[in-house]
């Protein structure tokens, strides 16, 4: 730093201070941001009602009041994003299998479990948005594309949902009963070599094979013996 201010006028190295305490201070105002996005998304699934209010209450805006705040939102979205992940076996099957509308709601009602949050009446009692959602060139197969459309609904029409959380991709992962079809879209070939595995040495070497960083495929080399026990629960129950 001394040797930076060697030459330099008074006027010079004042210019030059204020300059670098600010630098300092943008660059720790960003770790704090990265700070408070990170607590933010974890407390919105444990309390969003009280993040929801202390959110509103410190950032006041001038003009329209929003349908639906941000926190509210991503709160409602890393909510579904779990739902969905875990019961997407039977989710996956029923909006494959339902032929409108009403019947996808008939079907979740039926076959899929209570959520802590009404996530299920949730899905079904906006069945209407859920299933022009999975009509759309839009949907692609993954649960969390579905919390992504469904979290602002009814409020919101699940394109403005989607945008929205496009805007910020949540950071939920995925529930291991969601890798079954999540490696039948992404690694067919790797999927059905492990269908046939019959020990974990099996598994280790197919695995292997995959040359990827895939975080999906990275938690499954880290416990290769619970491969074929993940891919059990990865198959629709009662449906």
């Amino acid at each position: 730093m001394m040797l930076l201010f060697m030459g330099r006028s008074r006027h010079e190295k004042v210019h030059f201070q204020r300059r670098y305490s600010l630098s300092l201070l943008t660059r720790k105002m960003e770790v704090l941001e990265n700070r408070l996005q990170r607590l933010e998304a974890r407390l919105s699934v444990i309390d969003p009602t009280f993040l929801m209010k202390s959110r509103e209450q410190g950032l006041r805006r001038r003009g329209r009041t929003p349908r639906l705040s941000r926190m509210e939102l991503f709160g409602i979205r890393e909510r579904l994003v779990h739902y969905c992940s875990f019961n997407w076996p039977e989710l996956v099957w029923i909006l494959n299998y339902a032929q409108d509308a009403s019947d996808a709601a008939r079907l979740i009602q039926r076959h899929l479990e209570p959520g802590i949050w009404n996530e299920h009446e949730h899905l079904y009692q906006n069945a209407d948005q859920l299933w022009s959602f999975v009509k759309s060139k839009r949907y692609h197969g993954d649960p969390r594309q579905v919390a992504d459309a469904m979290a602002g609904v009814p409020k919101l029409s699940w394109r403005t949902s989607w945008n929205r959380c496009m805007s910020d991709p949540t950071h939920v992962s995925l529930h291991q009963r969601a890798y079954r079809d999540y490696l039948r879209r992404k690694f067919p070939e790797r999927f059905h070599e492990l269908l046939r595995a019959e020990t974990t040495d099996e598994v280790i070497t197919i695995l292997d094979r995959a040359r990827t960083d895939d975080v999906v495929i990275r938690l499954l080399r880290a416990y290769p013996e619970r491969v074929l026990t993940i891919l059990e629960e990865g198959k629709p129950r009662g449906t």
